[in-house]
């Protein structure tokens, strides 16, 4: 099969025959330093393991053409088989109707190139800007870095996490006034964050009513219901069914109820001996 292959090719005519030589694609791909690149990568792949490896060039060009024209891994393969300028960039003779390989080879070849490999192929860029005369030493005097992409710690507003460090923070400030905490919540506050973040979502009406009736203590003065759904749920709604309960469980405290947008006044806390803070979600 191979030999009618090679055969069949000689009746075919060239790339570089039937190209344009004034194409931009056709005159970057000499100034590429391909095989210095092949030397550095060739060692991801082991010969006579598996079945045969696609071509490093192969692999890099089209890394190089889905960056240059943003295209994702799906459409770079797809378009490459229509387009003879893309497949002369990446190292073919003759033009193809077959694709290059699966699109999630492309990101298995990623992977296994890990970092230094990508690295290897910014630097491959820069240089040939730098060879072909586009870049100059004082254009890499600053770099502007995107850094949209690299993960970051950030909490959103609502993160169940939140609402504990503040928990926490209420009662470091509660102790630092000298003013008694019966209850910190410390061992129910992991139990009711896996209960926020599960499946469940956040606590209805009934579920907080529920969770303030079993935590309710006669130092508990003061209750806040925050973070109400404007979706499905009212501050009438809410403040009926948590006050019901909290009656029955002999509450005699302040019941608030906190809008998302507005500010609640401030709480007197130092007037209320023995108080304690509860957010119920």
């Amino acid at each position: 099969m191979a030999e009618e292959r090679a055969q069949s090719q000689l009746y075919l005519q060239r790339l570089d025959q039937m190209l344009d030589h004034t194409h931009p694609l056709y005159q970057l791909a000499p100034t590429i330093a391909w095989l210095e690149i092949e030397n550095r990568l060739g060692p991801l792949y082991a010969d006579g393991i598996g079945r045969p490896a696609i071509p490093t060039r192969m692999m890099v060009g089209l890394h190089l053409l889905k960056h240059l024209h943003d295209e994702s891994d799906e459409t770079v393969v797809y378009k490459f088989a229509e387009n003879p300028y893309w497949q002369h960039f990446c190292g073919l003779t003759h033009f193809t109707h077959a694709l290059p390989c699966d699109p999630s080879q492309m990101t298995r070849w990623r992977q296994r190139a890990g970092v230094e490999g990508v690295e290897l192929l910014l630097k491959a860029t820069i240089d040939t800007a730098r060879r072909a005369g586009f870049l100059k030493e004082k254009d890499l005097q600053r770099v502007t870095v995107d850094t949209t992409v690299q993960e970051k710690a950030v909490a959103y507003p609502t993160d169940s996490r939140l609402y504990d460090k503040a928990r926490k923070a209420l009662v470091r400030e509660a102790r630092r006034c000298g003013i008694a905490v019966k209850q910190s919540y410390h061992r129910k506050a992991r139990s009711l964050r896996r209960r926020i973040a599960g499946s469940g979502g956040h606590l209805s009406n009934r579920a907080a009513a529920e969770l303030l009736g079993e935590l309710h203590h006669p130092g508990l003065g003061v209750v806040v219901l925050a973070h109400l759904s404007r979706q499905c749920n009212t501050e009438a709604e809410a403040r009926a069914t948590v006050a019901s309960a909290l009656r029955r469980a002999g509450f005699a405290g302040a019941l608030h109820v906190a809008e998302q947008d507005v500010p609640l006044p401030p709480i007197p806390v130092e007037a209320v001996p023995r108080v304690q803070l509860g957010l119920a979600l």
